[in-house]
């Protein structure tokens, strides 16, 4: 993962809410990438990194509260569907 923005003290990132656009360099994957640059350009201050590995949510950064991710994927809607998961309810028991 690498930071878009949020710097804190001395290099180390603060958060409170935490963004994360997954996705990879290439075509329509790069949409998670997309969307969160440009939230962090219209959002100084906001903790935003974009990824290619989904396990880099798997640690949010201490103090974290509250974590988006932004990633893009074949559903069950049209494209431009947007669907919300509410953690832990969207993980399997």
């Amino acid at each position: 993962a690498f930071s878009l923005g949020g710097a804190g003290v001395a290099g180390v990132p603060r958060c409170r809410s935490w963004v994360v656009g997954l996705g990879t360099a290439f075509g329509d994957d790069r949409a998670g990438w997309e969307a969160a640059g440009r939230l962090a350009a219209s959002a100084p201050g906001l903790r935003v990194d974009v990824a290619a590995d989904p396990l880099a949510v798997a640690e949010p950064p201490p103090g974290c509260t509250l974590l988006v991710v932004i990633d893009a994927c074949r559903g069950a809607g049209p494209p431009g569907s947007v669907h919300r998961f509410t953690w832990p309810d969207a993980c399997p028991s």
